[in-house]
């Protein structure tokens, strides 16, 4: 199809090279191959974009990010029908290297920077009325479909049938060759455990996979609260994403958490006996065991809890102004709970959460006073915020323009985050194969949404609209195990019951992120922007499509 373009799903992630080939033949002139990041909203061919970046060759032009030039010095060769072009990409150097018939034809050293996540190749054409056939080999057939004599040529890990041998170092593009990730197994550290109440005066949840630190309830079939609880505060401590409420201390609703799930009362948000539930749980570093009372230097023994273990004592970095009371920290998945107390002294404040890394979202709540949620996201405004607990859009004022560092999070004097009273922090940053925290652009096509690559098949995802007054949702694979044609819709900030397979709100889990199938304007709005979390039921390198 003419004026057609169509990439890959397969990103490529930092430290890698990778190499694909391809062979031009009908209207082989108007061919074209590049990279392009996830968000480009491309022209009619690669590097074309209309945001985003993109890199495009075409014979002997180039385009980067819509800017088309003819280079000059060792200039790029244009290409003939039935020519196998070889590309290279080294995603840290930041080069291309364009092969013609197996010889270096030209090396392209300034590929952008991305700002919006990793490249991955594109193939396309800009022939107005006429249309390029091209046939693409990523290694798994050097005869590219009997065009050729297959040559049956390997990368340097035995991997992949190329007509020309890959340059050194360079790899085909599939998950025998991605690195092993970190977390093998994210059921070790995420699950979403269903469960149906029996109204008895406990009921035990198990099956959960580990001792949850953070868990995350709604009942499915009644316009009930959230409830929220973690180690960090108590089991029994119970918090509603949907309103704002302050902390409750009471053991009908959560019991305990338990050593494979937890134990909620018979209070008929968590326990009505026949009623389905749905409930979401992370693993941080596990329950401390007793309150912090110094202000500066190392924190108290046993405040702090970290990747499984008590700290006998824990000295943030970063020169806080601030010290929490209680931290439960997993260095490895990425996740930190930090309650802290704050003397509202009517300044910005910096506090540890604990991660070795920024954090890309923290979600916050006054636990003494009825004060929104505040939801902060990397890829907000600076300043910016969204409300859990409401459908509003990103708004300043209520959080700090100094974002996140590496070792502190800065709280802005409100009272949101930054009063007198105490508080509870949830921080997450993002890790390769496990979890993602981003943000995509809609473009309001139904069947035909965006692809959002988090380099994994999900679990999870929460989205919200940024732009606009619109329900945050959630959506998993427990309550969807399969992609068709409807989801069943679950929104945090209000207590709705389930709203059953609705077709307009439909995301596709996939096997390295999510498809967005629905065009409803809280997830797939024609311009504007949404941001997201998910965490992962398989990394991209063992996963399947569903």
């Amino acid at each position: 199809m003419a004026y057609s373009t169509t990439r890959s799903t397969f990103f490529c992630p930092a430290g890698t090279k990778w190499y694909w080939e391809f062979v031009p033949t009908t209207n082989y002139n108007y061919a074209s191959c590049g990279i392009t990041t996830n968000s480009a909203g491309w022209a009619v061919n690669p590097g074309g974009t209309t945001d985003g970046h993109g890199v495009g060759f075409y014979d002997v032009e180039i385009d980067i990010d819509g800017t088309r030039t003819t280079p000059s010095g060792p200039a790029s060769t244009a290409w003939a029908s039935g020519d196998i072009i070889g590309f290279a990409y080294d995603v840290d150097a930041n080069t291309i290297k364009k092969y013609i018939n197996g010889s270096l034809d030209y090396t392209f050293t300034s590929v952008p920077v991305s700002t919006d996540g990793p490249y991955s190749p594109t193939f396309g054409d800009f022939g107005g009325a006429v249309a390029a056939t091209i046939n693409v080999n990523f290694g798994q057939d050097s005869s590219f479909a009997g065009l050729k004599t297959a040559q049956g040529n390997q990368d340097d890990n035995d991997v992949g049938d190329f007509y020309y041998t890959p340059p050194t170092g360079y790899l085909a593009l599939c998950t025998d060759n991605l690195s092993d990730p970190e977390i093998a197994l994210p059921g070790d550290n995420f699950n979403t455990k269903l469960y149906t109440g029996d109204g008895a005066t406990t009921l035990a949840v198990s099956s959960v996979g580990f001792q949850p630190d953070f868990t995350w309830i709604k009942n499915r079939d009644q316009a009930d609260d959230y409830t929220l609880v973690d180690s960090v505060r108590g089991a029994t401590n119970y918090i509603v994403s949907n309103d704002t409420d302050a902390e409750v201390d009471d053991s009908t609703f959560v019991a305990s958490l338990d050593s494979d799930g937890f134990t909620v009362g018979d209070d008929v948000v968590v326990n009505t006996s026949t009623e389905d539930y749905a409930s979401w749980n992370w693993k941080a570093g596990g329950a401390p065991t007793a309150d912090n009372d110094n202000t500066s230097g190392a924190m108290d023994a046993n405040s702090v809890a970290l990747n499984g273990s008590l700290q006998a004592a824990y000295t943030p970095s970063g020169s806080p102004s601030l010290y929490p009371k209680r931290m439960s920290i997993n260095t490895t998945n990425g996740f930190s709970i930090i309650s802290y107390t704050s003397p509202g002294t009517d300044s910005d404040a910096t506090i540890p959460h604990g991660l070795p890394q920024t954090p890309d979202m923290v979600i916050i709540k006054n636990l003494d006073s009825t004060f929104n949620w505040d939801v902060w996201g990397s890829d907000l405004q600076s300043g910016y915020d969204l409300l859990l607990n409401t459908t509003a859009a990103e708004t300043a004022s209520r959080w700090s323009t100094t974002i996140p560092t590496p070792s502190l999070i800065t709280l802005k004097d409100t009272y949101e985050v930054n009063g007198t009273d105490d508080y509870i922090a949830y921080c997450f940053h993002s890790v390769e194969g496990y979890s993602k925290v981003g943000s995509y652009e809609g473009n309001g096509v139904d069947n035909g949404g965006p692809f959002v690559y988090t380099g994994h098949e999900p679990a999870m995802t929460l989205i919200k609209s940024i732009d606009q007054a619109r329900e945050w949702w959630i959506m998993d694979n427990k309550r969807d195990p399969y992609n068709d044609d409807g989801v069943q819709v679950l929104w945090p900030n209000t207590n709705d019951a389930e709203g059953d397979n609705y077709t307009n709100y439909d995301l596709d889990y996939l096997s390295n992120g999510f498809k967005v199938m629905g065009d409803n304007s809280k997830v797939n709005e024609s311009g504007q922007t949404y941001l997201f979390y998910s965490v992962a039921a398989s990394p991209f390198k063992y996963s399947n499509a569903r």
